[in-house]
């Protein structure tokens, strides 16, 4: 397992996604019965949902400040 500042990880999310892909383990835990693979692939042009609302910059700094200092 890594430690990623979350800056960081947001920067470069694919690349860091790309090193833990274990293919392996994860037929392992789909004969476990533990994760299931997806019933189609998601086509490479299909583009993620917005989450819903609208969160300013400094509000998401404030709260993941916030988290590091354990309130």
């Amino acid at each position: 397992m890594r430690t990623v500042n979350i800056s960081d990880l947001k920067a470069r999310l694919s690349a860091y996604r790309h090193l833990d892909d274990h293919p392996g383990q994860e037929r392992r835990l789909v004969a476990l019965g533990i994760l299931r693979p997806p019933l189609k692939k998601r086509p490479v042009s299909a583009s993620w949902p917005e989450p819903p609302g609208n969160v300013s910059d400094e509000v998401m700094k404030q709260v993941w400040r916030e988290e590091r200092e354990g309130r």
